[in-house]
This record gives C-alpha cells, structure tokens and sequence, in this order.
C-alpha cells in the first residue's frame, strides 16, 4: 500500500507541527517561566538574609567584646586583697616622701560609707528647723526618701590599714597623703591624727622635731567575681637570696666554708 500526501495533507501536518511548539512555547512561558523566575528571587532573598545573619553576628560579637580587659579593671579594684600589692604603694609612698613607717595594721571588712549616716542627721536637723514651712517640709522629706533608696554596691569589701608615720615636716605628710590616694588602685584616707609642732621659743629649742601622726587608708576588693582572679594583676617579688645568715650582706661563702 502506497502512502500519498497530497499539498492539503501537508499543509495540515505542517499546522499541526506548528500548533504544538506554539502550545509548548506557552506552556513555557506561562508555567516553567514564573517558576524560574520566582526561584531566582528566593535565591536572591536568601543571600540577603544572610549577609543580614552576617552583619548582625559581627555586631553582637563587637558588642560583648569588653573594651578593657579584665586585668585593667582589677589594677583598680581587683577582686582578690592583693594586701602585697597595697604594702607595696604604701612603702613607694614611704620613699617618695621621705616619711618612716613604725606601725602597720591590717583588717577587712565590709564596705559601709559613712557618709548616709551624715545625710541622714542633716535631714533631721533639717526638719526640725523647717518645721513651720510645710513646702520645705515636703522637698525635705523627698531628698530623704532618695537618699535612702540610693542602691550601694553590693560585695564589695575593704582592706584598712592602720598607719603610724613619721616625716621630717607637713609637706612631707601631704606629699605621703597625694602618694597613697593617687595610686592606680582606688585607696583613699579615712582619717588623719597629727599634733603640730610646738611654736618656737628659745634658741636651744629642736627645729627640726619630726612631725609624726596616725594616718588610716582603705582600699577595695570585689570577691564577687572569684572567676577573673588569674586575670589579677601580678606582682613581681625577687628571688630569695638563700642566705643562712640575712643580718649580713657576704656570709654565703663563709657558711660554706664552715
């Protein structure tokens, strides 16, 4: 059996084809095209959440990176006593001055200003004498009551020491005093007992009498924090001499050879 296309039969072939890559074509467009396109734009969306992700992970990092370390911090209150430390910028102090220490007492305790205890007589003898006036009575009464919920710190504890200190003259004195309370480590003098010199009457009389006077300092530590004591600043202690007789400086090879 023959086959014979006739110019109809191909002209309809011909449309046929040309029907079905039309209906491909869009199918394409309509379908596989949107799809595409969409994928793209969450491929695009999830770059940029992640260079956001990105950007916010450096920033927290920057954020809860601290500016000083630890160590800076504790040269000014450290978290351990360091009561060397202390002994230490009390005897530069003693040099730098040329003062003499004869008695040095220590002890700690909790950290408890005094100065509430002054605020609060103020504000009573405040308000016994503003009395008449009810205005000053109510402004008296809302210091008082910020003055008592002022928030103390919490842990923090003292080292004190009990000074007996012998300079040449007052400048000497204050120049111990602006030594100790300008150290790196927060100290400051808690009280200071000194009797002046007698005035001068006859020539026989000593000028150059020593100025001595009871001086008492404290410094700060927080034990709250017992976890950063390795980062606490060191102290540099020289190496023991070995010496089997310290009151002399060359006994070594003398007690060798005994």
């Amino acid at each position: 059996m023959t086959l014979r296309f006739t110019k109809k039969h191909l002209l309809s072939l011909a449309f046929i084809g040309l029907l079905l890559i039309g209906i491909t074509a869009l199918v394409l467009f309509l379908l596989v095209k949107p799809i595409e396109t969409r994928i793209d734009t969450l491929e695009s969306n999830i770059a940029m959440q992640e260079k956001f992700i990105e950007v916010l992970n450096q920033k927290k990092s920057a954020e809860t990176t601290p500016v000083v370390s630890s160590t800076e911090i504790q040269k000014k209150v450290p978290v351990i006593p360091l009561v060397e430390q202390l002994i230490l910028q009390i005897q530069e102090a003693e040099l730098v001055s040329n003062s003499s220490i004869s008695n040095m007492t220590f002890s700690e305790s909790d950290f408890s200003p005094v100065v509430e205890e002054n605020q609060q007589d103020t504000n009573e003898e405040n308000e016994t004498n503003e009395a008449e006036d009810t205005n000053d009575e109510e402004n008296d009464a809302d210091e008082q009551e910020n003055t008592d919920n002022q928030p103390l710190i919490e842990g923090l504890k003292q080292v004190t020491v009990s000074l007996t200190v012998q300079s040449p003259g007052y400048f000497e004195l204050e120049r111990f005093l602006s030594m100790i309370e300008n150290q790196t480590r927060i100290t400051k003098v808690d009280s200071l007992n000194f009797t002046g010199k007698q005035e001068i009457t006859t020539v026989t009389q000593d000028l150059e009498e020593p100025l001595i006077y009871a001086v008492t300092i404290s410094s700060f530590y927080m034990p709250a924090f017992p976890e950063l004591a390795p980062d606490a600043p060191k102290i540099e202690v020289p190496n023991p001499a070995n010496k089997k007789n310290p009151l002399f400086v060359n006994t070594a090879d003398k007690d060798d050879e005994d």
